[in-house]
């Protein structure tokens, strides 16, 4: 595979080479996100959450904190893509494999409802086991996906380049999570609602004759029996899931890496992970992440299950509420971020965009069955700080791997930090969830339960880490 010649080259642009650009490469990794997106949208949100319901999780409360720790654990296996990369210096070929299994798995999962019995122990610990394995691939090529996109886009374009990438991606997730609620909700009342023409003959008029016009109250809605069971569904989505995603990771075959220089003996570990870990501003960075996700990696399912049962949502309004209209906020906001980053720097925007996700879990405690709405409100704001925060992130840890310099070990042990705390969340939020399961308290208008427990511990936590640790993340001249 050759080399690659960049537009506007810069020291992280991979070598020239003669009649080929950057462009199109960059208009590839651009449009690949538009089939990640697609999957990413049937694999999350509702549909995970009514699959894993329907399998038996929602019979054991302290499953979802397990289900949220599981994905955590794969995430060991960026060292092994970290060390591979360093070793062999290769990346397309773990990228491709496991990035490729990853996708793959969803038909495995898809099919588990007719080979595992609902409810039943083995249908709880499948579900756990193949989102674990599926993870696994995810992440045995992270460490290729950072180093790799460091050399191809130009440092002086990321933080823009990334924002409109993001910006393309949620508005495809929106669309697709909004049709996949709708969908699924539809299956949980056994109809569908769909605009239909009042009169055949005008429609077929107005196909032969173009020039027939057909006034706006020529359709009316009309519902249809809709017999297909939600957990079919969900097995429905994950297979077109896997489709969107292989067709993600293709379009980056043609997307040149840089020439194989393979090492003449295998390096030891302390060899490929000891310079980062020299680096204080590195350590700095891990430490925050490691402290924040305490508190974060947890908590999410239980802010699903809390709207679906204590706010009393269907599948399309919770849809709605974290998958749809959250998204659209980031993709009105993700290019402002990149180009505040290019302009300021990342300590600020940091600063700015971290703020209210930090709080975020306590506004929870405070939204009724009424007023159920406002948690979309508070969804979308954390959502769109989230985004500033993650884009912050990522132009991090391509200025540590790209360059002469660099290497894909910073983003395996980001990983690592990022893993270690959100499988200990997860396993403490399980734990905390059983300890207060029977909690009740009414006061005024709010009925909290032992989510309140759990909004309260992560919100506290996720606070003095960003009121301590983040501020020390980046020198202030940065």
């Amino acid at each position: 595979m050759g080399p690659l010649l960049m537009d506007t080259a810069d020291s992280n642009s991979l070598p020239a080479r003669r009649g080929e650009t950057a462009r199109p490469h960059l208009r590839n990794i651009m449009f690949a996100w538009v089939f990640g997106a697609g999957w990413l949208a049937l694999v999350n949100g509702t549909p995970m959450i009514r699959f894993a319901e329907d399998m038996g999780l929602k019979e054991h409360p302290f499953t979802w904190g397990l289900l949220s720790a599981v994905p955590y654990l794969a995430t060991f296996f960026q060292l092994f893509g970290s060390y591979w990369i360093e070793w062999t210096q290769r990346r397309k070929p773990i990228f491709f494999v496991a990035n490729l299994i990853h996708r793959t798995c969803w038909l495995v999962i898809a099919l588990l409802p007719y080979a595992v019995h609902r409810y039943s122990t083995a249908a709880i610990i499948s579900v756990l086991s193949l989102l674990l394995f599926q993870a696994i691939g995810a992440h045995a090529a992270g460490p290729a996906w950072t180093s790799w996109m460091a050399d191809v886009i130009p440092a002086r374009l990321r933080g823009r380049y990334f924002g409109l990438r993001s910006r393309l991606g949620q508005a495809v997730l929106a669309s697709m999570s909004l049709a996949a609620g709708w969908l699924l909700n539809a299956s949980r009342i056994g109809v569908i609602k769909l605009p239909w023409p009042n009169d055949w003959a005008l429609w077929r008029l107005r196909v032969t004759e173009f020039h027939v016009p057909v006034p706006w109250h020529a359709w009316h809605i009309e519902a249809f029996n809709f017999p297909v069971p939600a957990l079919r569904l969900c097995s429905i989505f994950f297979m077109v899931a896997a489709v969107l995603g292989c067709i993600d990771i293709l379009f980056f075959w043609r997307v040149p890496d840089r020439p194989q220089q393979p090492l003449d003996r295998a390096p030891r570990l302390a060899e490929v992970f000891g310079p980062a870990m020299r680096q204080p501003r590195f350590v700095r960075y891990l430490v925050f992440y490691f402290v924040y996700y305490l508190g974060t990696a947890g908590i999410g399912y239980y802010i699903w299950i809390y709207a679906r049962q204590g706010l009393g949502v269907n599948d399309l309004q919770s849809q709605l509420m974290f998958m749809v209209i959250p998204p659209l906020g980031e993709v009105l906001v993700a290019p402002t971020w990149g180009r505040l980053i290019d302009r300021f720097g990342r300590r600020r925007v940091w600063l700015i965009s971290m703020l209210y996700p930090s709080i975020y879990p306590l506004t929870w405690i405070f939204i009724t069955p009424q007023y159920w709405w406002l948690g979309i409100v508070g969804q979308t704001l954390c959502n769109i700080g989230w985004n500033g925060g993650e884009q912050c992130s990522f132009n991090n840890l391509l200025q540590f791997s790209g360059g002469e310099e660099g290497s894909s070990s910073y983003q395996a042990l980001f990983a690592l930090a990022v893993a270690s705390a959100g499988f200990v969340s997860g396993l403490l939020f399980s734990w905390l969830s059983h300890l207060t399961a029977g909690f009740k308290l009414d006061i005024g208008p709010f009925a909290l339960r032992y989510y309140a427990i759990l909004f309260l511990v992560s919100a506290i936590w996720r606070t003095l880490a960003y009121a301590i640790l983040l501020p020390r993340v980046e020198p202030r001249q940065a």
